[in-house]
């Protein structure tokens, strides 16, 4: 809420001021630099690119192990199916 009040206050300044072209400048870029809304889109984007690393992990890893099982069971079977005939 305070940020608000604020840049209502920077546009006001902006807008009725009647200063030199660098005082309007510097007000924008103080308002610029007020506005949060693109860290939080780089906040969400860094999450999304964690979530995104664990599961190509747990999905890597999880790969790994089904294959050497597998591999196992393939193992077993052919044993079990030599020792029959």
């Amino acid at each position: 809420m305070a940020w608000q009040l604020m840049l209502l206050l920077f546009r006001w300044r902006v807008y009725n001021f009647r200063g030199s072209a660098m005082k309007v400048f510097k007000l924008h870029l103080r308002k610029f630099s007020l506005n949060e809304d693109g860290a939080t889109a780089v906040e969400y984007a860094l999450l999304g690119a964690l979530i995104a690393v664990v599961i190509v992990a747990a999905v890597t890893s999880t790969g790994l192990n089904l294959q050497a099982l597998f591999i196992n069971v393939a193992a077993e079977v052919g044993a079990a199916v030599a020792g029959a005939v």
